[in-house]
């Protein structure tokens, strides 16, 4: 083999490997900017469908994504809830047949938000809205395999 065959089988070598960098970082940057999308209402199934098993800070952005941007009145101003005036009063992850204090309360909730869709596990949490008559009634978060659910 020459020099010449040398560089020109370096050469393209060295554009295969740019090439599928490129492939694999665009299929990367796809699949974060395109998450699944957000539902607001109850999920589709009931207590015995398995829902996959989420962790927190992924359920936490979805609580986020579904409260911010939303708006309130108080005493005719205008506020837009975001990270500056909306915080973070507690988190639970709810089970039923659980022995910890509250959750069985946060439950029975999620239990008469949703009926027979109830699901068996749900991330909750519990936003501190500035309001005058503050609602303190958590917000439950479900992944199922096509979409996040915050009711």
């Amino acid at each position: 083999m020459g020099t010449c065959e040398t560089s020109l089988i370096a050469r393209v070598v060295g554009i295969a490997i740019v090439l599928l960098l490129a492939v694999c970082g665009a299929g990367g940057a796809t699949s974060s900017s395109d998450p699944l999308p957000l539902h607001r209402e109850c999920p589709p199934g009931n207590e015995r469908t398995p829902y996959p098993t989420v962790r927190f800070d992924a359920a936490f952005a979805q609580a986020k994504r579904a409260l911010y941007g939303q708006r309130v009145t108080i005493q005719g101003q205008t506020l837009v809830l975001g990270p500056r005036n909306t915080d973070l009063a507690a988190a639970m992850r709810v089970e039923n047949l659980s022995l910890v204090p509250g959750m069985q309360r946060w439950y029975k909730v999620m239990q008469h938000r949703c009926g027979a869709h109830a699901p068996a596990i749900a991330w909750a949490f519990e936003f501190d809205v500035p309001t005058n008559a503050p609602d303190f009634s958590p917000a439950y978060v479900v992944r199922t395999a096509r979409a996040w659910y915050v009711f």
